[in-house]
């Protein structure tokens, strides 16, 4: 018999990271390859 459940509620600390990704990849490998794939885009 499963004991019953019980609701709780979990308090994150606020979320100040920026939601946008930067356009341009520091990394080279990583820059080649976000512009390779916004190549793939549709304009």
């Amino acid at each position: 018999m499963r004991e019953p459940s019980v609701d709780f509620t979990v308090t994150l600390p606020p979320d100040d990271r920026p939601k946008m990704f930067p356009t341009r990849a520091i990394h080279p490998t990583l820059a080649a390859e976000f512009e390779a794939f916004e190549r793939m885009l549709p304009e």
